[in-house]
Parts: structure tokens; sequence; C-alpha cells
């Protein structure tokens, strides 16, 4: 299973990934959205998407936003699950 992983925080997506690959997937890890969108654009297959809802530079909701729906466009029925290490609901704004 391809699974992609967009995680720009090193220490979240290491655990990840190595469970992910423990269990028999092919976890791929992008770190921003730029780089997601190239990759979903690019025809890569791809089983599911877990999708950080922080994922930027800027650390904002509308960064992950805007990634879901790059990822909805090119990937009309993939599902995508997107998660947070955020957990202070002030860094959501």
């Amino acid at each position: 299973m391809n699974i992609l992983v967009a995680e720009d925080e090193r220490r979240y997506a290491e655990p990840l990934l190595a469970l992910l690959e423990k269990n028999g997937c092919n976890p791929i890890l992008k770190a921003t959205p730029e780089a997601v969108c190239d990759f979903v654009k690019s025809d890569n297959p791809i089983d599911i998407a877990l999708l950080d809802l922080m994922l930027g530079k800027d650390c904002s909701v509308q960064d992950g936003i805007g990634t879901v729906l790059a990822v909805r466009q090119a990937h009309p029925v993939l599902p995508i699950l997107l998660f947070t290490a955020h957990v202070n609901p002030e860094s959501w704004e």
C-alpha cells in the first residue's frame, strides 16, 4: 500500500514512517505543501494520504486545507486522513 505522508516535522514523521513500514506499507514522505502538490500531480500511485493539517512553514490551517484541496483535485476519490500534533487551540488560528 502506497501511503502519502505529509508532515514537516521530522520528530513526528519518523515514528509514523517506521510504523507504516513495519506493517508492510510504502510510506512516501513529503514535507511541504508544494512537494505534496507536485507529487500528486505526477500520477504516482497512492492508496491513501495522511496529511498534517498544519503543514507548511507558517503552520497555518489554511496551508493544510489548501494542500487537501490540491490532493482532492488530483485524486477525487483518494481517502484522506488529516492529523496534527498541535494540541494548543491557539496555534490553530
